[in-house]
């Protein structure tokens, strides 16, 4: 198949840098600094003061998240524990950007290396259209497929040469082809490097040399050929001509989004900065919490009487 066929398109592309846990994560982490800004900065903050609270709900979430990717939200915090907050936002920002950049470049990297395809079961399949599959007319390839894909329809795109072959392949004629595996690893490896192999092999047979019966040199034969693997050439030969690689080497790795156990340092950082602001705020607040808790226990006793 060509090294690079035409993807299709897929929306969510953008989403798959980071797993479906991970980008709730993210979510809970903006929702919670959210409603932490209502409670520490609305009396305090005068942007805050006079708002609704819609709006005040909607400028923590945009404050969050626009900390969050690095762009910021033209909102000022006022209180300490904003503050922390907001530098716990800044430190997600900049490992969440630079894990989300590198994880979306190696799998657009990678998604120009894969083929639609793993193999022979997607071609019966029909992942491929039959007519877009070039077959080398009068070859056993044409007979695998009638019997093994098509049954006996001659559906596929004929080819009468390799080098048409080759071709087409090139020229998006066809999307892929039938060959030899010998042919094919030498051909991928040091002439085409645009065209790769997909796939395991089959319909597997053996190569042997015809003679006639009682043949005389027949001996002869089989000890030339016996040299030949005890002195190393045959091994020679293999790796001089199915062996060598001119073509530069693509990754066959697949790609895996970064998933929480992977950021999970970061936001156990982040939590504790939660907890440290909200222990902040709970001291500046003291003493309105503490007249708080005396008014609370004066009603009750005041019940009991």
């Amino acid at each position: 198949m060509p090294t690079n066929p035409a993807d299709k398109i897929d929306l969510l592309a953008f989403l798959k840098p980071f797993s479906t846990g991970l980008w709730l994560l993210i979510l809970g982490a903006i929702l919670c600094s959210s409603i932490i800004i209502c409670l520490i900065e609305r009396q305090d903050n005068e942007e805050l003061k006079e708002q609704s609270i819609i709006s005040l709900c909607a400028m923590s979430v945009w404050y969050s998240y626009g900390n969050v990717i690095g762009y910021g939200a033209g909102l000022d915090l006022q209180t300490g524990p904003g503050r922390i907050l907001t530098a716990g936002l800044f430190m997600l920002n900049v490992v969440l950007l630079a894990s989300y950049i590198a994880n979306l470049a190696s799998d657009l990297t990678l998604q120009n290396s894969q083929s639609p395809i793993s193999g022979l079961d997607d071609i019966k399949a029909g992942k491929i259209p039959f007519n877009r599959l070039g077959i080398l007319i009068g070859t056993s390839n044409e007979d695998f497929y009638l019997t093994e894909i098509s049954n006996n329809q001659t559906n596929f795109y004929p080819l009468y040469s390799k080098q048409q072959l080759y071709n087409c392949l090139l020229n998006g004629t066809i999307d892929a082809a039938f060959i030899g595996s010998g042919t094919a690893q030498y051909i991928t490896s040091n002439v085409y490097c645009n065209i790769s192999v997909v796939g395991e092999t089959f319909d597997q047979g053996i190569f042997a040399i015809a003679t006639r019966k009682q043949w005389i040199y027949q001996q002869s034969l089989d000890i030339a050929i016996l040299t030949l693997s005890v002195s190393g050439d045959l091994n020679n030969l293999q790796t001089k001509w199915f062996q060598s690689q001119l073509c530069p080497t693509s990754s066959t790795s697949t790609s895996t989004a970064m998933n929480i156990q992977a950021l999970a340092g970061l936001f156990l950082v982040f939590a504790v900065i939660f907890i440290l602001l909200l222990l902040l705020f709970a001291w500046n607040k003291r003493l309105i919490i503490k007249n708080f808790i005396l008014k609370l226990n004066c009603k009750k006793k005041s019940e009991v009487e």
